[in-house]
């Protein structure tokens, strides 16, 4: 999905402040820690709110409010890292998404690219994928395939929101989400130690 997303960016950087050749996509966590840091203190806040910020857009549910603290601090990150000519991770998708929103020709396109489409690990995706796996599938809703499992969510601490799948009915609707009743992938000692588990922490699922 990011490598998409960079892909869409590239087509449209002069867009989002950014240049094609020698574009960087930063991946060290600390560096772009001290930058957030940097564009909240350009913005007269504190390292807390850097943090906040940070955190917030590691979600991916950007609206852009120009009240917000978060989204100030954010804007000044942009402006920074677009000086570099670079974008970060989460931004590859994010950016992705304003790509497609702003431009209906390429959209059309991607979507046409996109008739079958296949999500896998649904539970661990961000409002920012969300986003994109439904502008993509927007033109052909039956060829949207994604498998999950809400109690197999781990990654909420990079932005994952695993009430996503648990509202897949209602973000598709007329979906079909049949349970997947047999595991094939461990062996049966581990499957019932499993269920103890969910009983406790999970009954309203079992059975179904």
């Amino acid at each position: 999905m990011h490598s998409l997303g960079l892909q869409l960016v590239k087509k449209k950087a002069r867009s989002l402040r950014l240049r094609k050749t020698d574009l960087i996509v930063l991946q060290d966590e600390k560096a772009k820690r001290l930058l957030y840091r940097d564009a909240a203190l350009l913005c007269g806040l504190s390292e807390a709110d850097a943090d906040a910020a940070a955190t917030c857009k590691q979600r991916g549910d950007c609206r852009q409010d120009e009240d917000s603290t978060d989204c100030k601090v954010c804007e000044k990150y942009w402006e920074i890292m677009s000086k570099c000519n670079a974008l970060d991770y989460d931004d590859q998708v994010l950016f992705a998404c304003r790509v497609l929103e702003a431009d209906p020709d390429l959209l059309a396109l991607y979507q046409s690219r996109a008739s079958h489409l296949l999500v896998d690990e649904y539970q661990d995706i961000n409002a920012a994928q969300f986003r994109m796996i439904e502008l993509l599938s927007r033109t052909s809703r039956d060829g949207l395939f994604v498998v999950g499992d809400d109690a197999q969510s781990i990654y909420g601490f990079r932005g994952a929101d695993p009430g996503l799948i648990l509202h897949f009915e209602t973000d598709f609707p007329g979906a079909a989400t049949p349970p997947l009743s047999h595991s094939r992938r461990c062996h049966k000692a581990i499957v019932d130690d499993a269920v103890k588990i969910l009983q406790i922490y999970y009954p309203h699922n079992l059975g179904t």
